[in-house]
């Protein structure tokens, strides 16, 4: 038809995948705050009860710059006001917070909490009762540096063709699984 643009199987895909994305990533929208509330809410008794003083939480990862994905998790840093608590200090750090987070944590059932300490950074895991996690680390500046930087050169680009390869890594989009989604497509647009 004259006027309008071509539209090819391939095209359709994508299409049909920020779609899905889309849906999926507004669906987790509401989970992921009352995650980013849950870690609040322990940091602020926390530093009501005189532990973590002058603590404050980033949410940095694909989250933080909209890349994220339907099977991204949240990613969180606990930022310290000394900002070296790295190593064995961190690990004290997110042991303090776990013991908030479990009293924030009683009464909702199926939440769960795991302390990674022997990791090279330390990390606090917790994930809500349908399997979304949270991962909290301590004094990782690079994340901020990391999620500002993406922030700034996504300003004018396509945030969404990265959300699409994040899609395809974490599914493991094969070429013969993109051929059959495009044959399924084909059948459907106009050939050429």
């Amino acid at each position: 038809m004259p006027g309008q643009k071509y539209v090819g199987p391939f095209d359709q895909v994508i299409l049909r995948t920020e779609r899905w994305v889309n849906k999926a990533r507004n669906t987790l929208q509401t989970r992921k705050s009352k995650l980013r509330h849950v870690v609040w809410e322990a940091v602020s008794r926390a530093n009501e009860l005189g532990a973590l003083q002058g603590c404050q939480t980033q949410v940095v990862g694909s989250t933080s710059w909209g890349g994220d994905v339907p099977q991204s998790d949240l990613d969180v840093v606990l930022l310290t006001p000394s900002g070296d608590q790295i190593g064995r200090k961190a690990v004290d750090v997110l042991r303090e917070l776990a013991i908030h987070l479990e009293w924030v944590l009683q009464g909702y059932e199926g939440w769960q909490i795991e302390l990674l300490e022997a990791c090279r950074v330390p990390v606090l895991k917790f994930a809500d009762s349908q399997g979304l996690k949270c991962d909290i680390t301590v004094d990782q500046h690079n994340t901020l540096w990391l999620r500002d930087h993406l922030r700034d050169a996504l300003a004018n680009g396509r945030p969404k063709i990265q959300r699409m390869v994040r899609v395809w890594s974490n599914c493991g989009f094969t070429a013969a699984a993109c051929q059959q989604v495009s044959r399924g497509v084909s059948r459907q647009s106009p050939g050429r």
